[in-house]
């Protein structure tokens, strides 16, 4: 068997009023866990799906109870006992399984485990029974069993016990011969009885007798198992069945409860599955809008990028226009701080041209008084 380690002492407290609901195929291998059972588990839903359901089993748990679940459930009947699980990080749950098969048509195609909250009082017994049943399995001598979840003995008692466990034609049969024996006696004691006449009585107390068994049997035995047949299918999640009312008493109506509850299941699912496609449609419709959302946005994040990009260009183009401005306003400057210092020299030259005209006029002057005055005498020379 599985051991799942390692484990602690601390209890994880069942959620008041919630069920844990999973699905199997027919290995045991996990198809469908709802969300409170994966909350309770401590696994995600990606480390559920596809494993054993036996990865969740706490070492505490007896062989026994596994082996007596499957061979239960394999015959197509329900099983319902206390279980001690193991969360991821070590802790434990208890819980009340009830495991059924899954029916499609007249096949199993999986099994359901649907747990609930077990009360303490449950926990306890379960507790001292499986800790009995691991002592007597480590000791070699396992006397305490399970058959279907009820708990049996393997001494020479307990086969003796349950051998006699009658079913209920058995039981029925068993009256009839016994009130068909208290008759015969009674006959017999009051009125004495020899050849032909006591074969007549024997023979007449047998007939009723054996037609009160068949009265019962066929009254009541036989409806009850059809039902329990019918009662198991509704468990194993078969509604297509058609139950059959075929007594207009008591066991009648336990009939008509019946086939109206099957009935009533059927238009639930039914609802359920019709409201399960129109959200599965919506959701696709949600998806497919998404995803044209998702390809309209990443071509406007196309087109900004582009527009992004012409942007830096422009930007760049503005920036050298700006400089080349720049540039241009500094040339112009200094074309005119040229033009100026142009200007200044031009004047300073006509000034300096009027200096040297107003020179020229002063030496002309000099020089036509120097032409104009008389000769010196030669001895002078």
């Amino acid at each position: 068997m599985r051991v799942n380690l390692p484990v602690t002492t601390r209890e994880y407290p069942f959620p008041r009023g919630e069920t844990l609901v999973s699905t199997t195929d027919l290995q045991g291998r996990m198809l469908y866990c709802n969300p409170m059972f994966i909350e309770v588990s401590g696994y995600t839903r990606e480390e559920l799906l596809g494993q054993p359901h036996n990865m969740i089993r706490h070492p505490d748990m007896p062989e026994e109870a596994f082996r007596d679940m499957w061979a239960t459930i394999s015959s197509g009947l329900p099983w319902s006992a206390p279980v001690k699980n193991r969360r991821k990080d070590g802790d434990f749950y208890w819980v009340m399984a009830n495991v059924t098969p899954l029916i499609e048509g007249d096949r199993p195609v999986g099994y359901m485990s649907v747990r609930t909250e077990a009360t303490r009082e449950q926990i306890q017994a379960a507790e001292a029974l499986y800790a009995r049943m691991r002592a007597e399995k480590e000791s070699g001598r396992q006397v305490l069993a399970l058959q279907a979840a009820r708990l049996v003995s393997n001494t020479p008692l307990g086969r003796v016990a349950q051998a006699l466990r009658l079913g209920m034609g058995t039981k029925v049969w068993m009256a009839c011969a016994a009130v068909f024996l208290a008759c015969l006696l009674a006959s017999l004691a009051g009125t004495p009885l020899s050849g032909m006449g006591a074969a007549a009585a024997w023979l007449a107390a047998l007939a009723v007798a054996a037609g009160a068994a068949f009265y019962i049997s066929s009254a009541a035995v036989a409806p009850l198992g059809q039902m329990v047949r019918a009662a198991n299918r509704m468990a194993a999640g078969d509604l297509t069945q058609s139950l059959q009312v075929t007594h207009s008493d008591l066991m009648g109506d336990l009939q008509k409860a019946l086939s109206q509850l099957n009935v009533n299941l059927l238009s639930i699912v039914r609802d359920a599955r019709e409201e399960s496609e129109k959200m599965r449609n919506a959701t696709q419709e949600i998806a497919r809008g998404n995803r044209d959302l998702s390809s309209r946005t990443e071509t406007q994040a196309s087109s900004l990028e582009e527009t992004a990009a012409s942007m830096e260009e422009i930007t760049g183009t503005v920036k050298l226009t700006a400089e080349s401005a720049s540039k241009a306003s500094q040339m112009a400057n200094r074309a005119t701080d040229v033009a100026e210092r142009t200007s200044e020299a031009v004047n300073s030259v006509a000034d300096t041209m009027k200096q040297i005209q107003a020179a020229s006029g002063r030496i002309g002057e000099i020089t036509s008084s120097s032409t104009a005055s008389p000769s010196r005498p030669t001895s002078w020379r």
